[in-house]
């Protein structure tokens, strides 16, 4: 019957403190969750070429910019690399480089003699289309030469004949050419007009035209929405028109695919389900419909630190955005990227932080281990068990506080390599096996106090 009743009371207090554990993680676990930061959706920069249509003298500097879809400077996100090559022309440097957190970069382009060259810029290694561009290039035409006929207009389009709708606009440049292709004041009024150019197309003013007196002459294009129409000027009075392109291309004006968190910072007592909004944005970082199904691939690197509910996400026609989800699986800072054929992939980041109350549970259950592994091996029972098991839960939890505070060099050293959670859980064990032995001469002078009033 002794032996029964030793083993009822033993039980009782290792009950006592499971359930102690347990109220005390429910008393805090309204507090776990703190979120911060909010999500948003970044500028995606469009590549600009900027030079002037005609250059006085046989070489000219060139600003390759970035911007966003209202026309103003963006910094790059990353260093971005450029190709840069010119026809009948030299350039000082076919590589060019616009550094990460930089807005623009120069390229500078040379002729031997007056006349045109085409000028081109493509990203090196890109997937997209968005850091490319051409123009029309124009050297040191002189008033006083005699053109030798025949005569020709030639029109190009710049940044490129596929733009983007509602978001790209065009510029239309005409030049007047001998036959040397040498730039030359026109001697009478020439008008262009685009008659193919109908429907979403505006052009702006409607009609080119080259002055008398000028070689050259502007107009701008844009679209409301994707469509392709030939593309055939015509010349008032009749000329030959040399284009550069046969069609004007106007293509959808997604720009990105991207995968925008619920939260860029998190604090939880576990591991949360995180929401991803997936997606296609326009230039401006708006939700845009898809013109077409579409498969999105979602990628996190590191790619081990936590899981998508779908790596692969659907994109149905006329759907802009999905709900999807992301679950780290430890602590840790990830960059999660939607991936599409052909779109841009802006980074964004998810952290993931345990809360403070989670290593301290950590450290409440290593102090209690310690305190029970130490008196049972000093043969304990019992009560006393009871009482090791309590001062060691809040002696472990002392010492997991304490121990980077005070910087114990001797000990830090061994575990400062290992998780947040091995170590918050090896302090509150070590903490707990010798915590009675710190409060124990304090319970004698109090025993002694009480023995002896």
């Amino acid at each position: 019957m002794a032996r029964q009743s030793s083993h009822s009371f033993c039980f009782k207090p290792f009950t006592v403190v499971a359930f102690a554990i347990v109220v005390f993680t429910a008393i805090i676990w309204g507090q776990a969750i703190a979120p911060q930061g909010s999500p948003y959706t970044p500028a995606v920069p469009q590549l600009q070429i900027v030079a002037p249509p005609v250059s006085p003298a046989l070489s000219q500097t060139i600003d390759l910019k970035l911007l966003d879809a209202d026309g103003r400077a963006v910094a790059a996100p990353r260093d971005i690399h450029l190709r840069a090559t010119a026809s009948n022309a030299s350039v000082n440097k076919s590589e060019v480089i616009i550094e990460k957190g930089a807005t623009s970069a120069q390229v500078t382009v040379s002729k031997e003699s007056p006349g045109i060259a085409d000028f081109s810029v493509k990203q090196v290694g890109g997937v997209t289309s968005a850091f490319s561009g051409s123009t029309q290039l124009s050297f040191a035409p002189d008033t006083s030469v005699v053109p030798k006929p025949p005569f020709v207009i030639a029109v190009s389009i710049s940044p490129s004949s596929r733009l983007r709708a509602g978001l790209e606009t065009g510029t239309v440049v005409a030049r007047i050419l001998d036959a040397e292709q040498r730039e030359f004041p026109a001697h009478r009024t020439y008008t262009i007009r685009f008659p193919e150019l109908t429907g979403p197309v505006h052009v702006m003013p409607p009609n080119l035209t080259i002055q008398t007196g000028e070689s050259y002459g502007t107009t701008e294009v844009s679209a409301t929405q994707p469509t392709v129409l030939p593309f055939r000027p015509s010349v008032n009075p009749p000329s030959t028109v040399l284009s550069s392109v046969d069609r004007l291309e106007f293509i959808s004006p997604i720009v990105s695919a991207i995968a925008i968190p619920q939260h860029s910072y998190l604090e939880a007592m576990w591991p949360p389900k995180i929401g991803l909004a997936v997606g296609l944005t326009d230039g401006r970082g708006n939700w845009i419909s898809s013109d077409e199904s579409k498969t999105i691939l979602l990628r996190a690197e590191p790619d081990n630190d936590g899981i998508f509910e779908s790596s692969a996400i659907q994109i149905s026609k006329g759907q802009s955005v999905v709900q999807s989800y992301y679950t780290p699986l430890r602590e840790g800072k990830v960059i999660v990227k939607a991936i599409a054929g052909g779109l841009q992939s802006p980074d964004m980041t998810i952290e993931f932080r345990y809360t403070a109350y989670f290593f301290w549970i950590i450290a409440l259950v290593g102090g209690l281990l310690g305190g029970i592994v130490k008196y049972v091996l000093d043969g304990e029972r019992g009560l006393r068990v009871l009482l090791g098991a309590l001062v060691g839960c809040f002696t472990g939890w002392l010492a997991y506080v304490l121990v980077p505070v005070l910087d114990f060099r001797s000990l830090s050293p061994l575990i400062q390599g290992a998780s947040r959670v091995f170590q918050a859980f090896v302090y509150g064990f070590l903490g707990g096996g010798i915590g009675f032995a710190i409060f124990k001469p304090l319970l004698n002078k109090v025993r002694s106090a009480k023995a002896n009033p």
